[in-house]
Parts: structure tokens; C-alpha cells; sequence
């Protein structure tokens, strides 16, 4: 009798129910013993551990009642990786995966960061490198011709305060007014420097934007004001010296979000 209780209570204590993934069926019927063995509490975080060993995207609830076919679909690397594991033993190996993914993405994260932040830093130093090219004095004005009507004129005064002599220079302008919220227009010229402008030279420009481009139909009054961005210089060999990269502000959005998400931990 004592043997028999004994062997009772072995046969009640030899582990957990298990998943077999040796044929269609049986893995389908172990994968549902092994679920039932749990409280309500753990059935969805089995579920969600299912999910992440082998179906990844794919809905483990679909496979639980869905009938051998489905489960045929399962690869066998995959089927390996649950067999012969009880519930505690999935949900412990899924928190190893999630916790080897999340590392990854930490690390992705990381180097993307480092990225944008080099981006950032490049950005801030080109503009503050290409204020060097100081405007002295800007205006725009449209000056009357006799066979071409009137031709728009930008008229700059720079000063060349780089340690470089500078051959091309590109401008961002927009023509405002006060009092008025919308400017009169938006562009970008390019200047091709007749000799470089040499360190520490002042130059005084007439600018003639293209007569067939929008510059032709700004209709700004005479106290219309030019405002001027230098945006990239080029030196005698036509390399850019200073380039105000675009960053944008999507890309400063994504640094604040990866670096408030990964920075704390």
C-alpha cells in the first residue's frame, strides 16, 4: 500500500505537461494541454510567449483552434525550439528572446542616435562657419529696360571673413515686407565669383536672377526687405568648403524621441 501511494504520488509529480511537436497532432493537442495546465492569469502571456518563439507576427490563437493543417505550417528549426518544453519552460525562453531583441534595438537605436546627433553637429558648425560670409548689405529692386521691360536685381555687400578664398557662393533669399506676414517670395541663387573673393575682401554684387523664373513676377513695393542666407561656398577647386546640410525637423523629432526612449536606462 505504501509503494502504491508512493508511486501515486510520483506518477502526480513527474513534471508538467510538455509540448510534442513529433507529429501534427500531437503538437497540436500537447500545445492545448500544456495552455490548460495554467491559470486564466498566464494563458495570454503563453500566448503572447508562442507568439514570440514561433509565429512572430502570426496569431497563436488561429493556431490553437485551428484544425492540423495549420500546424503543418510551422517549420521544423521552429517546432524544435518548443518541443519537449513545459509552460514555464516557453515563457522563460521567450523573456530570453525579448530580452536579446530589446538589446538589439538598443544598440540600433544607439547607433542611430550617434548618427543624427554627428548630423546635428556638422549642421551647427556649417552655419555658424558660413555666417563668416557677412552681408554688409542687401536689397531687391527691379531695374527698368528698355527691350525687357523690368529686370530683378539683388544687390549684396559681403564680406569674406573665412580663411578661405571662396569661388561660388549659394544664397537662400526671401523678400518681406513689414507689417506683412507672408513673404513676397522664396528662392535660391548661385553666384559664380569673378576672381574669388579672398580672405578678408569686400565685394559689392549685382545679382540678375533669370528673367523667365519667379523672381520676374514679384510685385514687392520699394521698402520690400532681402533677407539672406548663405547656404554652401565653394573654394577655386569647386570642393565645397561650408554646407548648411539640411536637418530637418523630423530628423531633430526622432533624435528627441530615441534619446528620451534608450537615454534613461
Amino acid at each position: 500500500l505504501l509503494l502504491f501511494i508512493i508511486g501515486i504520488f510520483l506518477l502526480g509529480c513527474s513534471g508538467d505537461p510538455k509540448i510534442d511537436t513529433s507529429t501534427n497532432a500531437t503538437m497540436k493537442s500537447s500545445m492545448s494541454k500544456v495552455r490548460q495546465s495554467l491559470p486564466e492569469t498566464q494563458k495570454l502571456e503563453f500566448d503572447e510567449a508562442m507568439q514570440v518563439l514561433l509565429f512572430n507576427n502570426m496569431d497563436t490563437t488561429k493556431i490553437m483552434s485551428a484544425d492540423v493543417i495549420a500546424i503543418a505550417d510551422i517549420p521544423s528549426e521552429m517546432r524544435e525550439r518548443i518541443n519537449s518544453k513545459s509552460a514555464s519552460q516557453v515563457l522563460a525562453e521567450a523573456k530570453q528572446v525579448q530580452n536579446e531583441r530589446k538589446k538589439i534595438e538598443r544598440e540600433q537605436a544607439q547607433g542611430e542616435i550617434a548618427s543624427l546627433e554627428e548630423k546635428l553637429r556638422s549642421f551647427n558648425y556649417n552655419q555658424e562657419q558660413l555666417k563668416k560670409i557677412k552681408i554688409l548689405s542687401s536689397k531687391f529692386y527691379k531695374q527698368r529696360q528698355e527691350m525687357h521691360g523690368e529686370k530683378p536685381v539683388i544687390e549684396l555687400k559681403v564680406k569674406n571673413e573665412t580663411p578661405f578664398p571662396v569661388a561660388k557662393a549659394y544664397f537662400e533669399f526671401t523678400v518681406t515686407s513689414p507689417g506683412r506676414s507672408i513673404p513676397w517670395h522664396k528662392g535660391a541663387v548661385h553666384y559664380e565669383i569673378y576672381g574669388g573673393l579672398a580672405p578678408g575682401a569686400i565685394a559689392h554684387w549685382h545679382l540678375s536672377p533669370d528673367v523667365f523664373s519667379d523672381w520676374e513676377n514679384i510685385q514687392a513695393p520699394r521698402d520690400a526687405i532681402l533677407n539672406v542666407k548663405v547656404t554652401r561656398i565653394d573654394g577655386p577647386d569647386g570642393e565645397s568648403l561650408y554646407s548648411a546640410k539640411e536637418f530637418t525637423e523630423k530628423e531633430d523629432k526622432r533624435l528627441i524621441e530615441l534619446k528620451e526612449r534608450y537615454s534613461k536606462n
